[in-house]
């Protein structure tokens, strides 16, 4: 009697330490799911960082532009001399943006394996080049106004020109940004 009682406790011991090792297995893979659910998310935070700013100083560089054209800007106490000069910043802070951006991408990009990892990074790289792309455009409107200010002529009759310019990448910025929050979201929760 005393063997099976004790063969009977050894399986249940054995069946405790199984029961044991299994939980806390589980739950060693739970923390890792988490803690690589962290590291995308603080991976996309960083690229988001980036694209934001690129957004930021577009928005900025656009109500320079188009302000110098129609007299008018979002703050009313800017004034058009100091708007022609920070207009004639703008390709030049938004490519040293861009860069900063594929940098973080390029750096983030070589340390990833997670899944959804090329459709985020990829679509980060397409949104920040169309944003580079308008950065060119930038500097082409600015040279135009630069040109027209210049010669002392009347800004207001470039705004067809500038507006055009600065217009022109926009469709491509609005699908790459869609497109972006799609595959950021897809990289944060793999899984759904």
């Amino acid at each position: 009697m005393r063997i099976v009682s004790f063969i009977i406790m050894a399986l249940v011991s054995f069946a405790l330490g199984a029961f044991f090792l299994y939980h806390r297995y589980d739950r060693m893979m739970e923390n890792r799911r988490i803690e690589a659910m962290n590291d995308r998310i603080s991976g996309a935070n960083r690229v988001v960082e980036r694209i934001t700013t690129l957004d930021s100083n577009s928005r900025d560089c656009t109500d320079w532009l188009v302000g110098l054209t129609t007299g008018t800007f979002q703050q009313p106490s800017l004034k058009p001399r100091v708007a022609l000069q920070f207009a004639q910043s703008c390709d030049t802070q938004m490519n040293s943006s861009a860069d900063k951006s594929i940098d973080t991408i390029q750096r983030l990009e070589n340390s990833s394996e997670a899944e959804g990892a090329l459709a985020f990074f990829t679509a980060a790289r397409d949104l920040t080049a169309a944003y580079r792309a308008q950065s060119q455009d930038f500097g082409r409107a600015t040279e135009l106004l630069t040109e027209t200010h210049e010669a002392g002529a009347s800004l207001s009759r470039h705004q067809g020109a500038v507006v055009d310019l600065v217009n022109r990448r926009l469709p491509a910025i609005n699908d790459g940004l869609e497109e972006f929050d799609t595959t950021r979201r897809a990289f944060i929760t793999p899984n759904g």
